[in-house]
């Protein structure tokens, strides 16, 4: 979100609705997913080289286990993207 705000188009994330696919996979001894964010959305301009996003994700499972790709702490918890990390396109 540039400026930490959404784009003019959406006025509240919660009800966007972007072209996404997700796979997901249970093994014995682990789990993994698989995202895939289509650019070219009005919303996901496609980044140039040297763009930074902010990211991480969270994941609950059955309220014991938790865990982030980057641990944020405090009241927004894994919703603070000031706390996030980065990805770099290349």
């Amino acid at each position: 979100m540039p400026n930490g705000r959404p784009p003019g188009n959406i006025p509240d994330l919660r009800i966007w609705d972007g072209d996404i696919e997700v796979a997901t996979h249970i093994g014995p001894t682990f789990w993994s997913m698989e995202y895939r964010l289509n650019y070219g959305q009005p919303e996901v301009p496609r980044p140039g080289a040297g763009t930074i996003w902010g990211f991480n994700f969270s994941r609950t499972f059955r309220g014991i286990e938790y865990a982030q790709w980057v641990r944020v702490y405090g009241p927004q918890g894994a919703h603070n993207p000031d706390d996030f990390g980065q990805l770099l396109f290349e």
